[in-house]
């Protein structure tokens, strides 16, 4: 214990004159929200969960594009992804009504709980676990369970449930068919020169073919089989993004079966193209997640608060990015293939649509976490099933599927478990 603590000490980070510099900031906007808001403990509160959330959510949004981006100084990474963070919440504050959670704090789920001391302690909790490289755990879980009813807990837990199963099968059969086109590919040459511009009209027509089978047979043969499925309305906008994703997917492997890693890092079409995905998915990873933040401080935003709590997530961001990830972000960085630009546009496609879809489904908070760690399951259990790429031996493939999903698995039931202890210590000493 003693080793895991001093591997991950922070004493190397008290040493960086940039970081005790951003510290002492930190503290002092944390003590004049507590004076903004009149409540030190929510004050605290706050600032540990956006501590925590960024450390240990982002890891769901941002590691994909920081392990295939680590040729790019941190500074230039950190400017655009801050911008975007800073958009969200700006904007769902403007138009929300003063509500950067985009309808996730409905005052009918949540109890009326005051900020005590003693709810210091789950926040802590998480920023412990997260700091000593215990797997990405559910900040929607046990932050949301301090203050939610039993009612709102059990709807978040089983959406959270369907949205690992939608993203385990969704990307188990998605990257089933990657690996198996890319394994017949795989006596072809990969060479720098190729007809890009013919790829460009393979991926369009596919994409147009997949757009359409969703539309008329995929999606009326649903509601056919389930006649109480209920499918959000989707815009125009949402339409082409959607067309989008599914051009960029067909693309990437298209590319991946021609091009080899080091001319997919170095194609600027790649760069922009998981620059502009990674936007897409942080924005909407934010629109889920920031609930488990504000909790602590709705419902009392105000302009002047807004502009402390945007320094506070910045603060926290460049930290993140400046050390390169946390301890936590491993569980990224040693799956198969994360590093390659087009994999990690791919991953962060599939993940989008589902939060996408989930984000329009219905203004319950979810588990974001689980998804991102299902969607990697499924993926890592294609990748072992097709045998291409870090090749076992046949007999283990399962067995080493299984061993990389059960770490993963166990420790989010432990976590879950931890939460419904949460949720029974917080009733019984607020009596509510």
């Amino acid at each position: 214990m003693w080793k895991v603590l001093q591997q991950f000490s922070i004493s190397k980070d008290l040493k960086d004159p940039v970081i005790l510099f951003g510290l002492f900031w930190y503290v002092a906007l944390t003590l004049v929200l507590a004076v903004f808001i009149g409540n030190l403990w929510a004050a605290i509160c706050f600032s540990l969960a956006a501590y925590a959330v960024i450390g240990n959510d982002a890891v769901q949004t941002l590691m994909t594009y920081l392990h295939s981006n680590n040729d790019i100084p941190w500074k230039y990474l950190y400017g655009w992804v801050a911008a975007v963070l800073l958009w969200v919440i700006w904007f769902g504050f403007i138009t929300g009504g003063w509500d950067i959670t985009y309808g996730r704090l409905d005052a009918k789920w949540y109890a009326d709980i005051n900020v005590e001391w003693y709810i210091v302690i789950f926040p802590l909790i998480l920023v412990f676990l997260t700091r000593f490289r215990w797997i990405p755990v559910s900040t929607s879980l046990l932050i949301l369970s301090i203050f939610a009813s039993e009612l709102l807990f059990q709807k978040i837990v089983m959406k959270s449930a369907l949205g690992y199963l939608v993203a385990f099968i969704a990307s188990f059969f998605m990257w089933t068919i990657v690996e198996v086109t890319l394994k017949r590919a795989a006596n072809q040459a990969k060479t720098k020169v190729f007809n890009f511009a013919a790829m460009l009209f393979q991926a369009a027509v596919a994409a147009a073919v997949i757009m359409v089978a969703l539309g008329y047979i995929v999606i009326p043969l649903c509601l056919t089989l389930f006649p109480g499925l209920e499918i959000p309305a989707i815009s125009t906008f949402q339409l082409w993004l959607y067309s989008l994703v599914a051009f960029l997917f067909v693309l990437g492997i298209l590319y991946e079966r021609r091009a080899n890693a080091k001319v997919s890092r170095s194609s600027i079409f790649w760069r922009i193209a998981q620059t502009f995905t990674t936007v897409l998915l942080f924005s909407t990873w934010l629109m889920h997640d920031m609930v488990n933040i504000a909790v602590f401080l709705w419902p009392q935003l105000s302009v002047n608060i807004m502009v402390l709590i945007s320094f506070i997530f910045l603060l926290w961001l460049a930290y993140t990015f400046r050390i390169k990830g946390w301890p936590v972000w491993n569980i990224v960085t040693k799956k198969t293939s994360t590093n390659e630009i087009v994999a990690a546009t791919m991953i962060d496609l599939v993940y989008f649509v589902i939060l996408l879809i989930f984000k329009e489904w219905s203004n319950i908070p979810m588990s974001t976490t689980w998804v991102f760690v299902w969607l990697l399951a499924g993926r890592q259990l294609a990748i072992r099933n097709i045998n291409r790429v870090d090749v076992v031996q046949s007999g283990k493939r399962f067995k080493v599927a299984f061993q990389e999903i059960w770490k993963d698995f166990s420790k989010i039931m432990v976590w879950l478990g931890i939460s419904v202890v949460a949720l029974i210590i917080v009733r019984a000493l607020t009596n509510t």
